[in-house]
């Protein structure tokens, strides 16, 4: 029996080590959760230039109609059109004489048999601007 309570002893004595010495095994951690979803960030700002100064920014979304030439101030939706600078001052697609608004100003009419008879959109209508017939 003292062999026995020793025996015991021993036992009891090697595991309190163990536990103390971090040599027995603990159980692991409880798992952890997850970490909450993030909100995605903000969306960016929208640059939004203005490189010529006319109030007309060169990106969309930005407040105003796209400056179709943002280097140039005489060029914005909206422009008056100049009807002899070989641009789109008023952004419609239109340069000078094919704009409604230079058909019958001095710098347009006699220009060729399209302009004389009014047709000042050839590029749309398909109208040859020699003769004022369809080309198509």
């Amino acid at each position: 029996m003292k062999k026995l309570l020793l025996m015991a002893m021993t036992a009891s004595f090697a595991i309190l080590l163990m536990i103390s010495t971090g040599l027995a095994e603990e159980a692991p951690p409880p798992p952890q959760a997850p970490p909450p979803p993030q909100a995605p960030p903000p969306p960016q700002a929208l640059p939004c230039t203005d490189a010529d100064g006319d109030g007309f920014f060169a990106e969309p979304g930005c407040g105003t109609l796209v400056d179709c030439n943002d280097n140039d101030p005489t060029v914005y939706p909206g422009a008056p059109e100049l009807c002899s600078d070989g641009k789109d001052n008023n952004c419609d697609g239109l340069t000078d004489c094919n704009d409604d608004s230079c058909v019958n100003t001095s710098a347009c009419t006699g220009k060729n048999e399209n302009y004389k008879n009014g047709y000042n959109r050839n590029h749309k209508k398909g109208l040859d601007k020699d003769n004022g017939t369809d080309s198509e």
